[in-house]
Order: structure tokens, then C-alpha cells, then sequence
């Protein structure tokens, strides 16, 4: 699995690895919110920060899939509604990816930033 969730008192942590594709991004979600525990959470932090670089052969499937995580995180705002988002990445792909994520979330209650490393994030998230 190029993915691992860790579960904190008030967030939640996703630390993906290696080579990571849509399914997997799409999966780590559905853990998450198939859970009974989101409903409590107060935070996530994607960290990237261990994924390995790759082209981008196909710039319309990456911007349809940054467009269903976020409708898919709306939709979990209804239930949730209080909730800071962390994306930890220091890959140039990776950050302009989370800024048209975080664009796309303009309309939610739920905020996000772009962050180089985790201890950044954890002090937004303090906030």
C-alpha cells in the first residue's frame, strides 16, 4: 500500500510514498470518510513529502481528478464542516495540483493550505 493512514485525537494523517495513482489518492478518501471517527476531526495533513516525482502525460485527467477529490470533500463537509486541510509536498507538480484542489474548495467551509514540511502545517493547523 503507497499509503498509510494514522489516526490522531482531533486529525488525521495520510502519508503517501513512492509512486502514488488516482485510485490510491481516491481510496485513502474513501477510508477516511467511510469512518465512523471523521465526524470529529478537526484536521487532515497530506503529506506528500515522500512521493516521487512523474510526468504528468495527461493534464486533463490530473485536473478531473483534483475536481472529484474536491466535490468529494464538499460533499464531507455537510457532515463535517470544521476542518483545516495540510498538504505537505515539496514537488512543484504536486503544490500547483493542491492550490487548483484548494480553488475548488473556495466554496467550502473547509480550509486549506500548501506547506514544505510538516512541522509548517502543524503550526497552521495550531492556529
Amino acid at each position: 500500500m503507497p499509503y498509510q493512514i494514522s489516526w490522531e485525537k482531533k486529525g488525521i494523517v495520510h502519508k503517501f510514498y513512492d509512486f502514488i495513482t488516482p485510485k490510491e489518492v481516491i481510496s485513502s478518501s474513501e477510508d477516511k470518510y467511510g469512518d465512523d471517527r471523521f465526524d470529529s476531526l478537526r484536521y487532515q495533513i497530506l503529506d506528500l513529502s515522500e512521493v516521487k516525482p512523474v510526468a504528468v502525460n495527461d493534464p486533463d485527467m490530473a485536473l478531473q481528478l483534483v475536481k472529484r477529490i474536491a466535490a468529494t470533500d464538499r460533499a464531507a463537509a455537510i457532515s463535517n464542516p470544521d476542518m483545516k486541510i495540510a498538504i505537505v509536498t515539496s514537488l512543484e507538480l504536486i503544490s500547483t495540483l493542491a492550490c487548483l484542489y484548494s480553488a475548488e474548495l473556495s466554496d467550502s467551509p473547509w480550509m486549506s493550505n500548501v506547506f514544505k514540511t510538516s512541522t509548517e502545517a502543524r503550526e497552521w493547523l495550531a492556529t
